[in-house]
């Protein structure tokens, strides 16, 4: 039978958190979250279209908000898939924007957030290379634990309870 939900990532709950520590980093000349422009794909601030020479630039769009969804899906099964994705979306603004005359504001957003961002991931693989083996090891092999049997007076007792009960699905 195939499971109802992906495995999560041994370490999705860092992660998690390392989305929200991102959430909460400030533009220091406006107070606007930095990551406002990331966490929508680019289609969404052009009307639902791509710009006509974004797809000459950008080979994989990537923003904040799609990683969040397969980091909540069980999508991501490697710690570098859900890094490279991280990664992804600021190198897809420098390469889409680097050059413009408009571009200058968000290059540097993309700038400041992968500042940030390079800390967070580069502790996250170290946790990955180091502890995380450990728990993904315990993820593919659970322990084993017997289920105490409960007593045979309990059971008793308590079906007995069940039968003296009156269901009535009135309110």
């Amino acid at each position: 039978a195939k499971p109802l939900y992906h495995k999560l990532l041994h370490c999705w709950k860092m992660c998690v958190q390392i989305l929200d520590q991102a959430l909460t980093l400030k533009n220091p000349d406006d107070g606007f979250p930095t990551i406002h422009y990331f966490l929508h794909p680019v289609s969404f601030f052009f009307g639902g279209a791509f710009p006509p020479d974004y797809f000459e630039k950008v080979k994989s769009p990537m923003d904040f908000g799609t990683i969040t969804s397969k980091l909540m899906d069980g999508t991501y099964q490697k710690v570098a898939s859900f890094a490279s994705d991280c990664r992804l979306v600021t190198a897809n603004c420098k390469a889409f924007y680097s050059g413009k005359p408009e571009g200058a504001v968000f290059v540097g957003q993309a700038t400041r957030l992968e500042q940030f961002l390079s800390h967070q991931i580069e502790a996250l693989e170290r946790f990955d290379s180091q502890q995380g083996a450990d728990a993904k090891l315990l993820m593919q092999n659970p322990p084993v634990t017997d289920l105490l049997k409960p007593r045979k007076d309990f059971m008793t007792s308590l079906i007995s309870y069940l039968r003296d009960l009156m269901y009535t699905d009135s309110t």
